[in-house]
């Protein structure tokens, strides 16, 4: 399996949503691949501090990051295709239609992140309300809050991709 977060600058959400995937995918011992990108990335920009901190308070491992640009070959070689918000997820769509079948709301998947809670596949797919709010510039704990929700999602992705082996 291999996912591709996407978000707009690819410094803050797509990032921690990748290292959070990576400690999850490891902690499950899978052999999954993970990446990370953005629609209107710059080349090369590190992760910014506070969503570094966010992660390190959650005893994520780090590894360097640099950003990187939606590019055609990172759409192609993704099984799944992760973006924040529902217009990211139109942009993507426009720029790439033949991926339109692989790209999928984050927010979504927080559903399933307690399979007792029961949530159905439609929360997932077509789940409207699940935005995941770009923390760029604001205070701590609006990036606490986005990693809450993304830590959330990523969880409840990778239930649902373990349990029925598709979207």
């Amino acid at each position: 399996m291999h996912l591709l977060f996407v978000c707009t600058g690819n410094t803050c959400r797509s990032p921690m949503a990748a290292f959070f995937a990576q400690a999850e995918i490891q902690r499950r011992s899978l052999s999954w691949t993970v990446e990370s990108a953005g629609l209107y990335a710059a080349e090369g920009m590190p992760m910014t501090p506070a969503a570094a901190d966010a992660l390190t308070r959650r005893h994520i491992p780090l590894s360097p990051h640099r950003s990187q640009p939606v590019r055609p070959d990172l759409v192609e070689k993704a099984d799944v295709i992760l973006v924040m918000t529902q217009s990211q997820a139109k942009d993507l769509e426009s720029r790439f239609p033949q991926a339109k079948d692989k790209i999928r709301l984050l927010g979504g998947f927080a559903a399933f992140a307690d399979p007792e809670e029961g949530a159905s596949q439609t929360d997932a797919a077509s789940s409207t309300g699940c935005d995941i709010v770009d923390p760029f510039g604001g205070l701590d704990e609006h990036y606490e809050a986005c990693a809450q929700q993304i830590e959330r999602s990523v969880r409840g992705l990778v239930n649902h991709l373990l349990g029925e082996n598709k979207l």
